[in-house]
């Protein structure tokens, strides 16, 4: 509810499942097919302490987005994904 909130108004996306191996990030948004300019919402502080978990929003351009993959860039996964070394969005048909 909180990513949701954090979207406001504007119409985007939200991840609905998230894998983590070690430091590394994983967020599931179920949808198959993006076009343009897409916002999407994340939790950011899974690997800090639970109170520290604070939804940001993402602005991803399709043509960033390679294989239904998205890599967070490290100086992105820096600023709002602390204690992880690499964050991905997947976009897939179902979860």
């Amino acid at each position: 509810s909180a990513c949701k909130k954090q979207l406001g108004e504007d119409q985007g996306l939200l991840a609905t499942h998230m894998q983590r191996i070690g430091r590394k990030l994983a967020y599931f948004v179920p949808v198959k097919l993006l076009k343009n300019v897409n916002k999407i919402s994340l939790p950011t502080g899974d690997l800090v302490d639970s109170r520290h978990i604070v939804p940001t929003v993402l602005t991803i351009e399709a043509s960033e987005i390679n294989n239904g993959i998205y890599q967070v860039p490290s100086n992105i996964v820096a600023e709002n994904f602390p204690g992880a070394r690499s964050v991905e969005i997947r976009f897939i048909a179902d979860v």
